[in-house]
């Protein structure tokens, strides 16, 4: 289990981690027991516990999102999670793809995940 870095009023902080292709998701969650994974393939997000990233909260679907990285973009997809996502407050569609940019806020139930990519494009 990983314990929090900061905890302040009910947020927890939880380290970063390192995942495939250089990037890097920041988890700014409301539990300090998430456990991340990492793999070279796509990232997946949910709360069954073989997703990448596990976020343990009733709002976060099993397998609730996928982060899939191409040789120019990353691309954030809904996998039909019931509660949905989100992408810098816009929801994303299932069906659709996002595309990732450095510093790029995901929705997922409570928490937060920033996403940073060596590939991605800043957002202007």
């Amino acid at each position: 289990m990983l314990k929090c870095l900061i905890a302040a009023f009910g947020i927890c902080v939880l380290p970063v981690f390192a995942l495939a292709q250089d990037i890097r998701i920041e988890v700014v969650g409301v539990t300090e027991d998430a456990h991340l994974f990492r793999d070279n393939d796509a990232i997946l997000i949910g709360r069954d516990e073989t997703n990448h990233i596990r976020l343990k909260e009733r709002f976060v679907s099993r397998s609730h999102a996928k982060i899939t990285c191409f040789k120019i973009d990353c691309l954030l997809t809904d996998l039909r999670s019931t509660n949905g996502t989100t992408l810098n407050g816009e929801s994303v569609q299932y069906g659709r793809n996002a595309v990732l940019g450095n510093g790029d806020v995901i929705g997922i139930g409570n928490y937060q995940l920033i996403f940073f990519s060596r590939q991605a494009k800043e957002k202007k």
